[in-house]
């Protein structure tokens, strides 16, 4: 989740978010954005009034593998994108059996054989 900071000019300045239980620094805002994935510190930001400017769940499922985006790719030659590791958790998700297949190319190739 990305959280917008408070200052004015925030380019030129890094911005310290102190935790009031804690008494430590639980974030640093540079360039006006700070970015985290942990609860306790979306929860902490969100107490202390700061703005989200973009809901990370939106942006995983935006990055989310489907096989129309594993096509597309083919199609427009950008499968370096792709991770291995990340099309075969697709296709552990979606209980494709990829046979022998470790590489990339033959990996895509099994996954997109399948109806």
């Amino acid at each position: 989740m990305k959280f917008k900071g408070k200052v004015a000019e925030p380019d030129r300045v890094t911005e310290q978010v102190w935790d009031p239980k804690t008494g430590s620094v639980i974030a640093e805002i540079k360039d006006g954005v700070f970015e985290t994935e942990k609860p306790e510190v979306i929860a902490s930001l969100k107490s202390l009034g700061y703005e989200v400017i973009d809901d990370q769940s939106s942006v995983e499922d935006d990055n989310e593998l489907t096989k129309e985006k594993i096509s597309k790719a083919v199609e427009d030659g950008t499968t370096d994108s792709i991770k291995v590791k990340d099309l075969i958790v697709f296709a552990e998700e979606n209980g494709i059996d990829l046979g022998d297949a470790r590489k990339k190319d033959d990996i895509i190739t099994v996954i997109l054989s399948v109806e």
